[in-house]
């Protein structure tokens, strides 16, 4: 695959926000199916329990290991300041980033 020849064999991290369902999950699933070193964390702002269940009956049991649903809604800065310190303590930085949640702003009207 393409991203497999840009990017060296080595173990990878990757984040993707927005990924429990339409284009941020598949997007999520495709990495975790053909990047098999690569760690990748799929974050809702939705509670993601029964994902990882999900996606291991699509891809294998080995997919539940290297995929790691999180909680996190990107408007917080506090939850997001602690993935990014719980990424960078456990793999030193970020490899890939899918930036797929959305944050709708409705316009003030008065």
């Amino acid at each position: 695959s393409l991203l497999q020849e840009i990017m060296p064999k080595k173990s990878r991290v990757a984040l993707v926000t927005g990924a429990t369902r339409g284009i941020g999950y598949n997007v999520g699933r495709e990495i975790v199916k053909r990047m098999a070193l690569t760690t990748t964390y799929m974050t809702s702002r939705v509670p993601v329990t029964g994902f990882s269940a999900i996606l291991g009956m699509e891809l294998g049991a080995c997919a539940r290991e290297r995929a790691k649903f999180v909680k996190l809604d990107v408007r917080d800065v506090d939850q997001v300041d602690q993935l990014k310190e719980k990424i960078v303590k456990n793999f030193g930085g970020l490899d890939i980033l899918v930036n797929n949640a959305g944050i709708y702003h409705k316009a003030d009207t008065s």
